[in-house]
């Protein structure tokens, strides 16, 4: 988990002269057992409490929690012979043939990123820079070492801080972060929570680098009101195979008649080209595939040759032997001024609220559920910019339900890429070649059946079904689960934190996770105003109803 012990971890398998492999906790057994074994993994390094999840008995493994020894150890630095070449880390991406794929990252290309960020941002021993990502995404990378580098400050991310806006920015406050990369879905929830608060004291924020998706004019311009003009704003972009971040776009305010802020130019080390089919490079103003050269190439894909060679292809435009360009899959164009603007995809790979998904692999989970025949995946927009998840269905007779579906899902698949919404079709439609027309798939409001909806029966029941239906935009009853409704993680944050509002309790993310329904999140909140109300006199009791009525929560 993320602790110091994580970090100094990662610390000693690079001064062993090792790549280290990060093992998110959270994740499925079954991801874990399939990284483990496809990456060959000699040494694991863990806690008694996630051993069990790692089922490869011939690795060593190396609990900290048992043998974290110092005393006698020496306080020199191993003789270890490690070459610009060797390999750094190694991190599990979203596969399109419904197996999780490995990128070699080598050392060289970690060092001209981590120098190329350290100019690009001017950091200095001042800075203290959240490390806000999960160690299995490699903007983590970007958070940890540029900062030990340019002797930093490195803050770790609580438990509970996504639990609530208001709590994370009284922890960036408090603790005088001065620099976040964060996703750009998040960062707009963050924004906007911002300003509707009643917040005291000024965030130290002196730079955000926000990514991961179209970031959006009116959205940047907002957060530099809310923030203060003194905070500098990048849009970044950069692929895992290209090592985090190889473009970025600082925010003036001068993109006004624009929609999308652009992805900006290359930083130190990185070229990039915006090319035809056939490889050349495309007039300004031109769409084209985006092909990215550099140091910051990976080596490419543990055990995968062909699609190795199929993504990573000579660099035409480079006297240099051996040099390479990585295929993005993303359609951009060059613009008047050199800059970058992202205009989409080529293939079935998507972004949603920062995680980058194949559809390939959840389509391919999908048709090994008995009696699923055929399985489609597609990212929808319905409302704008609230991107999700919908997967498409045809089977036998042995229909499964959503609950169940979403059950076998979570055993298999991280939580991001399980789908908000299953429609069930007779058959999927087909264009003039045979080909499914992902065009002509129906939002999933005109297919979706729900059992009747249970109306709430207590005054707390009433309270929880008025916030879910003012986040989810849908009517809700109390037996609904939150989950199948389209809520996800970021609309979770919504719900909890207007439960803390609304009856005054702690609340945290992992509640509304263990009790996805109104009516078993309402019987925990009850228990919790109970303590909470047995705890107090008479007089805070009271000054504690008109405070929860005064917020507009009359049925409280």
């Amino acid at each position: 988990e993320r602790s110091v012990a994580m970090m100094c971890s990662v610390l000693a398998v690079l001064k062993a002269g090792g790549a280290y492999l990060p093992l998110d906790p959270a994740y499925p057994a079954e991801r874990l057992s399939f990284m483990l074994a496809d990456a060959g993994v000699k040494v694991v390094i863990s806690r008694r409490e996630f051993s069990g999840k790692l089922p490869i008995p011939e690795a060593q493994v190396v609990l900290l929690d048992e043998e974290w020894k110092f005393a006698g150890n020496s306080k020199s630095n191993p003789q270890v012979e490690v070459s610009p070449g060797n390999l750094a880390y190694v991190i599990y991406t979203s596969g399109s043939t419904g197996q999780p794929k490995a990128t070699l990252i080598p050392h060289s290309a970690v060092v001209s990123h981590d120098r190329a960020i350290i100019d690009r941002y001017q950091l200095s021993p001042a800075d203290r820079v959240l490390q806000f990502a999960s160690l299995s995404f490699d903007v983590a990378v970007e958070e940890i070492f540029p900062t030990w580098l340019s002797g930093g400050c490195l803050v770790l991310r609580p438990d509970g801080l996504l639990d609530s806006h208001e709590y994370c920015w009284d922890f960036l406050t408090r603790n005088q972060i001065s620099v976040v990369n964060l996703p750009t879905a998040y960062w707009n929830e963050l924004i906007a929570a911002r300003q509707q608060s009643s917040s005291q004291g000024d965030p130290s924020l002196r730079l955000a680098a926000i990514g991961g998706e179209i970031g959006l004019v009116d959205r940047f311009a907002l957060a530099q009101e809310v923030v203060g003009p003194n905070l500098r704003l990048f849009n970044v972009y950069g692929p895992t195979e290209t090592t985090v971040t190889n473009m970025a776009h600082e925010f003036d305010g001068l993109e006004a008649g624009a929609r999308s802020v652009p992805l900006g130019k290359p930083i130190a080390n990185s070229q990039m080209y915006v090319l035809d089919r056939q490889q050349r490079e495309v007039p300004v103003g031109v769409s084209g595939e985006l092909y990215i050269g550099g140091d910051g190439l990976a080596r490419g894909y543990l055990k995968r040759p062909e699609l190795t060679a199929e993504k990573f292809v000579p660099n035409p435009f480079s006297e240099r032997a051996g040099d390479r360009l990585y295929r993005t899959g993303d359609v951009g164009r060059r613009l008047s001024d050199g800059s970058i603007e992202f205009l989409g995809r080529i293939d079935e790979q998507v972004k949603i609220r920062g995680f980058r998904i194949e559809l390939g692999e959840i389509e391919a989970m999908l048709r090994q559920y008995p009696g699923v025949q055929e399985s489609i995946v597609v990212a929808r927009e319905d409302v704008p910019g609230d991107k999700r998840l919908v997967a498409y269905l045809v089977t036998d007779e042995t229909e499964a339900s959503v609950k169940t579906l979403r059950q076998y899902l979570g055993h298999h698949l991280p939580e991001y890429m399980i789908p908000h919404a299953f429609v069930t079709l007779d058959q999927m439609p087909l264009n003039a070649n045979g080909k499914v027309d992902r065009r002509k798939l129906p939002a999933p409001e005109n297919t979706e059946t729900r059992e009747a909806i249970v109306e709430p029966r207590t005054a707390v029941e009433r309270v929880l079904v008025e916030i879910w239906t003012d986040v989810l935009n849908v009517k809700v009853g109390v037996e609904d689960d939150f989950f199948e409704l389209g809520g996800h993680s970021l609309l979770a944050t919504q719900v909890m934190s207007r439960i803390r509002e609304a009856f005054g309790i702690e609340a945290a993310l992992r509640h509304l996770f263990e009790k996805p329904t109104v009516a078993e999140l309402a019987l925990w909140v009850e228990e919790a105003l109970i303590k909470k109300l047995e705890a107090m006199t008479d007089q805070e009791a009271t000054h504690w109803l008109n405070k929860v009525q005064a917020a507009g929560h009359q049925n409280a």
